[in-house]
């Protein structure tokens, strides 16, 4: 049943076209229902034949990794000052990381509101709200503070791994456990998508 809702997933952001300006070009992502090559040039933003935890992840909109990116597109009014679209900021730490770290330091900055070189919880927390999905904000900021001192470091915040947190609906389809989905198992999980039906 879990793959099948995987797969729904899938097809209800092919359909979508949610990033249909940074898909390779030829893809007609109208074709109904898409196959899975439609859905691997979609989703495999690096273009290496296979999808990454964090390539999904920013598709993944539960996981609120997607919400942590555009808080900092946001906050840091990046469409005026980079000219650079919500959509494609949502792979910036794939495609220009660099960018993304000293995005990062900045939204770190702009969050530190008494300028004492760490963030509350409740700073962090408070960045959310009213921006995109606040739940994620006080989640993000328990895991954030490593050390359970009530307060976020510099270090604490740049080091963390914002995809690390689980992704049941990406296991569901890396059947061998690699930590990358292939065309081979979004074949497998058609099969048996189809054997279901």
């Amino acid at each position: 049943m879990l793959r099948i809702l995987s797969y729904i997933s899938l097809i209800y952001f092919i359909t979508f076209n949610a990033c249909a300006q940074m898909a390779p070009a030829n893809v007609n992502s109208n074709t109904s229902p898409p196959d899975a090559l439609q859905i691997m040039q979609q989703f495999d933003f690096n273009h290496d034949g296979k999808i990454s935890k964090k390539e999904y992840a920013v598709f993944d909109g539960n996981t609120g990794y997607r919400a942590h990116l555009s808080n900092i597109y946001k906050s840091l009014n990046l469409e005026k000052n980079d000219n650079i679209s919500l959509q494609q900021y949502w792979f910036i730490e794939m495609v220009n990381p660099t960018k993304y770290q000293t995005d990062l330091k900045n939204y770190f900055a702009y969050m530190d509101k008494d300028s004492d070189g760490y963030i509350s919880t409740e700073e962090y927390h408070s960045s959310f709200q009213g921006n995109y999905i606040s739940e994620f904000g006080l989640l993000y900021a328990e895991m954030l503070d490593a050390d359970h001192n009530q307060k976020i470091s510099f270090d604490e915040y740049v080091n963390f791994d914002f995809t690390s947190i689980d992704y049941p609906s990406f296991h569901s389809l890396d059947f061998n456990n690699d930590s990358f989905v292939t065309m081979d198992e979004l074949n497998e999980l058609f099969s048996y998508f189809k054997k279901s039906w």
